[in-house]
């Protein structure tokens, strides 16, 4: 996936000064752009996700849905 990400220009790669054997892997500029994009599309979806609801249904949605990512990772 990483591999992946850098061809397509999203990630830098380097190896770590420290351990040859680490690498270390950034974002790059290209990625770093789409920053805002990503977060105003992350809340459109927040927004229709939660249409209608009450703060109170919200998070007990949200405290559910987290019982359930439990319940799954456990497994």
């Amino acid at each position: 996936m990483i591999d992946r990400m850098r061809k397509n220009g999203l990630v830098i790669v380097e190896e770590s000064k420290e351990d040859k054997r680490n690498l270390v892997i950034y974002l790059s500029d290209k990625t770093l752009a789409l920053e805002d994009k990503i977060n105003n599309a992350t809340k459109r979806i927040t927004d229709i996700f939660y249409k209608d609801f009450s703060e109170k249904e919200a998070k007990e949605l949200d405290r559910l849905l987290i019982k359930i990512k439990e319940n799954l990772k456990n497994e």
